[in-house]
């Protein structure tokens, strides 16, 4: 959502999701680390490769779900969050509600308001 947000910023926004995502992959890169040496060099990589497919595909579709109506974001709920899998359809349309307060709750920020982390409250889950 802070992604999906920070898009509206023009550059300094690009920048910031930008930033997010190497200190996302830095993370990975130490956690790859902190595994140890007996991991398969060749396998190591290539889940790397694939998390970083499923992370773009997951930009799109969140990027599509939140520009399109409720179904095309329970849709891609479920294909992300759920791995296509068989959910109380109740969860998904919570999700979509939180999705939805917690990003018109950013898309109203200003913002100098925005790029203060101490502004953004994040409502919660079941209100």
């Amino acid at each position: 959502m802070i992604s999906a947000r920070a898009m509206a910023e023009g550059d300094e926004g690009r920048y910031l999701r930008n930033q997010m995502a190497e200190a996302l992959w830095s993370d990975v890169l130490l956690r790859v680390k902190k595994l140890g040496e007996g991991l398969n060099i060749t396998e190591t990589r290539a889940k790397i490769v694939e998390l970083a497919e499923q992370l773009q595909a997951t930009y799109i579709a969140y990027d599509e779900g939140l520009q399109a109506d409720d179904v095309v974001l329970a849709g891609a709920i479920w294909r992300r969050f759920y791995q296509q899998k068989n959910v109380d359809l109740e969860h998904i349309e919570l999700l979509v509600k939180y999705i939805r307060k917690n990003m018109r709750m950013l898309d109203s920020m200003s913002s100098e308001q925005f790029y203060d982390p101490k502004n953004i409250k994040w409502t919660s889950l079941k209100s």
